[in-house]
């Protein structure tokens, strides 16, 4: 693939950059088979070009595969960076005048042409043939039959044209303010035709598309089919649904008469779209009218020719009124909502952090404790998760409880496994695990998944002067499952639980007791099966616990 080049400036040039050729010799050398297949001619923008009459006839019929583009460069810039110049027809000239009739595969981009209303009503500023591809292009001022013919057109602006396009297929394409026909004979998908005197004329599909204005909206071709389409403001008609050809899912607005044979029109709506400023060709859609019916996609997707259409035609999200600040408005203009968020106060946010508009209308002066500071395991900051204190709060020595608590051990760690998601509470869910303490009991209501928290024999570790004496408290966990390897994978889980246990409070009503430490004394013991006829298989895990009501 060889970069030609093309400048105003030119004056016999051979298509380098620095000896480019003018527009006239670009298409000489097309047409004379200087630029061969895949080479890309670059236009640069560095004047406004004028260019008379020319038919290309080169690779007619498709004889062999020829991929040619011409596209537009900035002044002074680089293949393909997006230029657009502006090509000028000659004065004097009558018919097409870009006449690619019979040739194919050609790839027109960032071009604009401006037929500057001359012609005689009988050819067309771009004639093209199927296989021909036009993207980000602008085609206005024709004074001719119809502004460009065939071929692909995508990302194109048509307008000010005694008529716009026949023929071919337009996608995202915005045809605006012909003195005749938008479209006509052709496929369309994801375009905006506003005020042609028929904005889609005897159309072969149209897929969502937005129709504003004209007298006559869409019109259908024998067989054809109309889908997914927004249309409004028709003088006459929104759609001419006859020959045939369905019209499925359209929304119709503010038209004389909304569209003929009622009965090939199929799950019709009748809503304001509520378009943002559809007179600047701003097509967003600023209330949920049209939420959830089929319409999210309609209209053009993208779309800069420096006119104010918005950033593509999609609703625009407006904010519940909870998410705004208190006292500012928003919403459209006939329905507008004032906001009731109050920001926080600076003395409620962290030191150095900024928020309110932007994130720097205001800015937090609260300074957070060391980690240091904070009790140990306990969480704080950003969403309570920021930082974990490390200070140990409380110390008792020694590191192991007398024997006055208010709830026997095996009750207490219940209460922490609950606490820790590891079992459920039976008196208050019908979670998994759920967990009993001094027995495991059966029946019609109890699950067969289950455990029981029982106290089993301390061992007494001494007695402080004038105490009570002091043990380490033996628990058992019981556990019971309808399948060998969850139970066992289970007990093993609650047996780690508890291992990670270090100096961890566990607040029982108005009771509140420190433990210290579990130490488990036995590995994960299979039982066997249960007696009965369930074969549910048994577990159970023993541990020492040292701790103390506080």
């Amino acid at each position: 693939m060889a970069e030609r080049y093309v400048s105003e400036l030119a004056v016999a040039g051979s298509g380098t950059a620095i000896d480019p050729w003018t527009l006239a010799e670009m298409l000489t050398a097309i047409q004379g088979g200087v630029v061969d297949n895949g080479d890309r001619c670059n236009v640069e923008d560095d004047g406004t070009y004028t260019q008379a009459d020319v038919v290309i006839t080169r690779n007619a019929g498709a004889s062999k595969l020829l991929y040619i583009t011409i596209e537009g460069m900035s002044n002074g810039g680089t293949p393909g960076d997006g230029g657009r110049p502006t090509i000028q027809r000659d004065t004097g000239e009558v018919g097409t005048w870009w006449d690619f009739d019979g040739a194919q595969n050609y790839f027109f981009k960032n071009l604009i042409f401006d037929g500057l209303d001359i012609g005689d009503n009988t050819g067309y500023l771009l004639y093209l043939m199927g296989n021909n591809n036009v993207i980000d292009c602008e085609f206005k001022n024709g004074a001719v039959s119809f502004a460009v013919r065939d071929g692909a057109y995508i990302n194109c602006y048509i307008h000010d044209n005694v008529a716009g396009g026949t023929g071919g297929r337009f996608q995202n394409c915005l045809i605006v303010d012909n003195d005749g026909l938008g479209l006509s004979t052709a496929f369309a998908y994801y375009c905006i035709a506003k005020d042609s005197a028929n904005n889609y004329r005897s159309m072969q599909m149209v897929i969502s598309c937005i129709s504003d204005g004209g007298a006559e909206g869409i019109d259908m071709l024998n067989r054809s089919f109309c889908m997914n389409c927004i249309i409004i403001n028709a003088t006459s008609v929104g759609v001419d649904a006859a020959n045939n050809a369905p019209v499925v899912n359209c929304n119709f607005y503010n038209n004389t008469l909304n569209y003929t044979s009622a009965e090939l029109v199929y799950n019709p709506y009748f809503l304001d779209p509520q378009f943002k400023d559809p007179a600047s060709l701003d097509y967003r859609r600023t209330g949920s009218n049209l939420d959830g019916k089929g319409f999210s996609d309609v209209g053009i997707q993208g779309f800069d020719y420096g006119i104010d259409i918005g950033v593509d035609q999609a609703k625009v999200t407006i904010p519940v009124i909870g998410n705004v600040r208190v006292g500012v408005t928003v919403g459209r203009d006939a329905n507008p909502g004032t906001g009731v968020l109050v920001s926080p106060s600076e003395d409620d946010v962290k030191d150095g952090v900024g928020y309110g508009a932007a994130a720097a209308e205001f800015e937090g002066n609260v300074e957070l404790p060391a980690e240091n500071e904070v009790e140990k395991n306990i969480g704080y900051g950003s969403d309570g998760t920021e930082f974990t204190g490390t200070a140990q709060l409380l110390v008792l020595d020694p590191p192991w409880s007398s024997e006055g608590i208010s709830h026997s051990p095996a009750y207490i760690i219940s209460q922490y496994l609950i606490g820790q998601d590891k079992l459920t509470d039976p008196t208050e869910s019908e979670g998994d695990w759920p967990v009993y303490v001094g027995a495991l009991p059966d029946g019609s209501n109890v699950a067969d998944d289950a455990a029981g928290s029982m106290d089993t024999p301390s061992i007494k570790d001494g007695r402080q002067m004038g105490e009570e004496p002091l043990f380490h408290y033996g628990v058992q966990l019981l556990l019971r499952s309808r399948e060998f390897n969850p139970g066992y994978a289970k007990a093993a889980d609650l047996a780690v639980a508890l291992a990670a246990i270090d100096q961890t409070g566990v607040i029982i009503g108005d009771k509140t007791y420190l433990i210290f430490s579990v130490t488990q004394t036995t590995a994960v013991v299979g039982l066997g099966q249960e007696e009965g006829t369930k074969r549910r298989e048994m577990f159970s895990v023993n541990f020492l616990v040292s701790l103390r009501e506080v």
